[in-house]
């Protein structure tokens, strides 16, 4: 965050994170857990750990009487269950964890304070 103006009662913020999350153990782990005749469900060794990228910014006027801001979010290799028939048995279909496209969000904020301090 920065103040400018001749009074400094402007301010300027700019953020950045970035987060990445736990993949669970089912999630990479080889045991076949059968749910029924026809289905399991099987684990992923080679997935990728979910991650996200956030940049905000925002512009605070006249001691935060006018305030803009703008919010941009990406997620990265976020985790699907899929589910496949198999190739050696056509009754039977296993589900299994696959990373998919990340997605993006945008955002934007504008308010204003009404008091007459």
């Amino acid at each position: 965050m920065m103040p400018f103006g001749s009074k400094m009662n402007h301010a300027l913020m700019l953020s950045y994170k970035r987060t990445l999350s736990d993949i669970p153990y089912t999630a990479i782990s080889s045991v076949i857990n059968w749910s029924d005749t026809y289905n399991y469900t099987v684990g992923n060794p080679d997935l990728k750990a979910q991650s996200a990228d956030i940049v905000m910014a925002g512009l605070s006027l006249l001691r935060n009487k006018i305030n803009l801001t703008a919010l941009y979010a990406h997620s990265h290799d976020r985790i699907y269950w899929q589910t496949f028939q198999s190739k050696e048995t056509p009754d039977v279909f296993y589900t299994k964890p696959v990373n998919i496209n990340g997605q993006g969000v945008w955002g934007l904020r504008c308010g204003m304070d009404g008091s007459t301090n």
